[in-house]
């Protein structure tokens, strides 16, 4: 059941607005849609993760934080939408249990009457959104555009501001790199660069995974997930959960530059200031993954996808990436400070108008 804990005493509260609580008749299972700052005008835009937490507390902790960092996101990514997340606290279904519970979730995203639109997030497929939107027509995306693509190519192009900032070339055939979790973004970035740089390290929580993925490529390697952070290498690349930057880990990492499409990276965000004084190049999360947004939002705005623009738009990213390091520097801030300070005057900008 949901912790009775009063929602402005969660760890992760801040200026959220509203949190709708789902609960499945017939499983039992509930889920969480946290709003950060509701915008009248706008629905929010923010995806949807269906995830084992050990309490629904912690799923309500994680839809809050994550809400939050979709605003900044979606802010950043000079889009008009609020910020949301929904998480569904489940352990695995049976395909007949899973469609069932899928159909349910999209008629309560129907009786939010447009305040909320989302598409897959970790733990939903494809195919789960396809089975969403049989209900729920207008306000699930995913279905034209993949979301996974463009983040990607997001993250493809802030990798080079950040070389060229680090090491003043974005030529990669000597560099080494490590990806945490090769999922759908994390696979799909070790493809894109296993001919381009030296060798990769790679691990996931589904270890078979990662052997399976490492075995296609030659200097792709798979290593045990505790053995990730103490791999030599220029890039480490986070593409799985979020939290992971802690106290401890930042101590194990080697690397030179942190970048990757993983959420919340930072455990708090004293950790991105930290990895700043110790001269390691912090690519904010919700700058580097705003591929996947921009590529949804364009489709809900759009009858048809127009490639050439979306692709442009995505390519912009990494002129924000560059904002937020010329801003770093001329405040002698963090990339991590730097980038919530530029994200909280766009929306308190919006919020006065």
């Amino acid at each position: 059941m949901t912790s009775d804990l009063h929602i402005t005493n969660y760890t992760e509260y801040s200026k959220h607005s509203l949190v709708a609580t789902f609960i499945d008749p017939l499983t039992k299972i509930e889920g969480f849609v946290a709003f950060y700052r509701l915008n009248l005008k706008y629905p929010a835009f923010g995806a949807t993760r269906i995830w084992s937490y050990h309490t629904y507390k912690d799923g309500l902790e994680d839809a809050l934080r994550l809400a939050k960092i979709m605003m900044y996101k979606n802010a950043m990514a000079s889009t008009p939408y609020p910020g949301a997340k929904s998480v569904i606290v489940s352990d695995k279904l049976s395909p007949q249990k899973r469609t069932g519970l899928l159909k349910r979730y999209a008629q309560f995203i129907n009786f939010l009457s447009g305040r909320f639109v989302t598409g897959a997030d970790v733990g939903v497929t494809s195919n789960d959104v396809k089975v969403m939107k049989t209900v729920c027509k207008d306000y699930i995306v995913g279905i034209k555009v993949d979301p996974v693509f463009y983040t990607v190519k997001g993250l493809l192009v802030s990798l080079d501001t950040a070389l060229k900032e680090v090491f003043g070339s974005t030529d990669l055939s000597n560099k080494t790199l490590a990806v945490q979790g090769v999922g759908k973004t994390g696979a799909l970035f070790v493809h894109e660069l296993s001919k381009k740089v030296k060798k990769i390290y790679i691990t996931d929580i589904q270890k078979q995974r990662a052997k399976r993925i490492s075995a296609r490529y030659k200097n792709v390697y798979s290593v045990r997930p505790e053995d990730i952070y103490k791999q030599k290498v220029d890039i480490f690349s986070p593409c799985a959960l979020g939290g992971i930057l802690n106290r401890t880990t930042i101590k194990r990492i080697k690397s030179s530059i942190i970048i990757g499409t993983a959420n919340n990276q930072l455990e708090s965000p004293d950790i991105g200031d930290k990895l700043h004084a110790m001269g390691v190049f912090y690519a904010p999360d919700y700058i580097v993954n705003a591929g996947g947004v921009i590529s949804v939002v364009h489709e809900y705005e759009n009858k048809r996808v127009f490639r050439k623009d979306l692709g442009h738009r995505v390519e912009r990213i990494s002129e924000t990436l560059e904002k937020v390091i010329n801003y770093s520097k001329k405040r002698h801030i963090s990339n991590r400070q730097a980038a919530d300070e530029l994200a909280e005057e766009i929306i308190n900008h919006r919020d006065n108008i």
